[in-house]
């Protein structure tokens, strides 16, 4: 079960005195906030958080910043919307500013007179899970969605092609992954072993990938999964392990019988110097994935 150990809260304004109001009228309501004073320490913090989940309250108005908070809302929404929800907290009660926070991807917008107390009931776990969960999940088995995972992932090579930077991954890697006699399993027992069988299968792959892996239920019983910081050689590694994995699942159909889960893989590459246009290098990866599925045999 998610305690309240699995999320964060970061709060983004270049005010010192505010930063440091918020810091100990936070501690004092037993929720203590992180802070940063600009985009950048406010990247850093976010990449380097190891919660599950990350909420954010981010001031539009960064003064002496080349990007200010509405490109801050936007790039984490595009980039990491499976683990953060970013609000706006600022002075500014224009309805204009209102408006291009919402339009931005705001989740909401508060004032600085917000009671703390306030802002704090809405980083309650459930509450940010549930926010996450609606926009960016997969219904039946709860991984990412397609539409969240390809803007996510053109977003992290967009963010690897574009700032060299040691902490970025030199490599990355797509898994495609598709579930072996799905349909005989529909056919013969039901789109409710079906299910059943998907889910195993989406609870394999959010278990046995690493950390900072992202899997994806593409559609029907094709998955994808996108792994950083990993050459040809890794991604098959994975992909076998998964194989190996998957395995061991057993689910039981009608009369007693039992049905074991079996998935084939392909994978495929890139260098993040060799990455040009993000669509279309995803769309390549994700074809040569596929296509090299043929060639991947179970150990």
């Amino acid at each position: 079960m998610m305690t309240s150990e699995a999320s964060s809260v970061l709060l983004v304004d270049d005010d010192q005195d505010f930063r440091r109001y918020i810091r100990e009228a936070s501690r004092a309501e037993g929720r203590e906030f992180n802070t940063a004073s600009n985009f950048n320490v406010a990247l850093s913090v976010i990449h380097k958080e190891q919660k599950r989940y990350m909420s954010i309250f981010v001031d539009i108005h960064l003064h002496q910043a080349e990007r200010g908070g509405l490109q801050l809302v936007e790039y984490v929404r595009k980039v990491a919307p499976h683990r953060v929800v970013p609000y706006v907290l600022t002075g500014d009660e224009s309805d204009e500013t209102e408006d291009a926070a919402l339009e931005t991807g705001a989740y909401h917008v508060f004032y600085k007179n917000t009671p703390v107390r306030r802002l704090i009931r809405y980083t309650r776990l459930a509450y940010v899970r549930k926010l996450v969960e609606n926009q960016t999940k997969d219904k039946l088995t709860g991984l990412l969605n397609y539409e969240t995972f390809q803007e996510m992932v053109m977003a992290e090579m967009s963010t690897a092609r574009d700032h060299p930077d040691p902490q970025h991954p030199e490599s990355f890697s797509l898994l495609f992954l598709d579930l072996d006699k799905f349909k005989d399993v529909n056919d013969n027992y039901g789109h409710q072993a079906g299910d059943e069988a998907l889910r195993r299968a989406a609870e394999v792959f959010r278990w046995h990938v690493r950390r900072g892996d992202h899997p994806c239920r593409k559609s029907g019983d094709e998955f994808l999964i996108w792994l950083p910081d990993a050459d040809i050689r890794v991604a098959c590694a994975i992909g076998r392990k998964l194989q190996r994995e998957l395995a061991l699942e057993i689910i039981a159909v009608k009369d007693l019988e039992t049905v074991k889960l079996s998935v084939s893989f392909g994978a495929a590459s890139i260098n993040r110097k060799d990455i040009r246009d993000v669509f279309q290098t995803f769309k390549e990866l994700e074809h040569h994935a596929d296509i090299s599925m043929y060639d991947v045999k179970p150990d």
